[in-house]
């Protein structure tokens, strides 16, 4: 008498549990607070180091909040960088989907452009700040008249 396994019985129940698992994860609405919403957010920012423009982007966001239920609002400070995080929406917004179990979540992306970084300062301006930060700068720029 020939034994034999059945095929069919295991994609079945494969399949079965496929459905089963995407079914569970298109209706996630979970709630999430700022805090792991940042979390995600600095997550996803850590997992494209080769996308340095746009991790950094990413990192210095002004603001990061949530406006709405499920409607995330970032502000950043000029239109590169919001055509940065356009470019990327539709995956920033699967990861964070899939970190805060969220199916529902939006992004609002804001340009401030009063919002001022390291980025807008002259080198003069630059180098006054770092002296007044680091008293061992200071004492070098005066003991060897450093000036820019």
């Amino acid at each position: 008498m020939p034994h034999g396994i059945s095929i069919y019985g295991t994609s079945k129940q494969a399949e079965e549990e496929e459905a089963a698992k995407a079914q569970s994860k298109k209706n996630r609405n979970y709630r999430f607070d700022e805090s792991s919403l940042r979390m995600a957010w600095f997550a996803y920012s850590d997992k494209i180091p080769e996308k340095l423009v746009l991790s950094q982007t990413m990192k210095c966001a002004s603001t990061l909040s949530i406006t709405a239920e499920n409607e995330i609002t970032v502000t950043v400070s000029n239109s590169y960088q919001q055509n940065d995080l356009q470019n990327e929406m539709q995956e920033i917004l699967a990861f964070m989907s899939d970190e805060l179990r969220n199916d529902n979540i939006k992004m609002k992306i804001v340009v401030d452009e009063n919002i001022t970084t390291g980025l807008n300062k002259t080198d003069a301006e630059m180098f006054r700040e770092m002296k007044e930060n680091n008293e061992i700068l200071k004492f070098l720029s005066e003991e060897l008249d450093l000036e820019i």
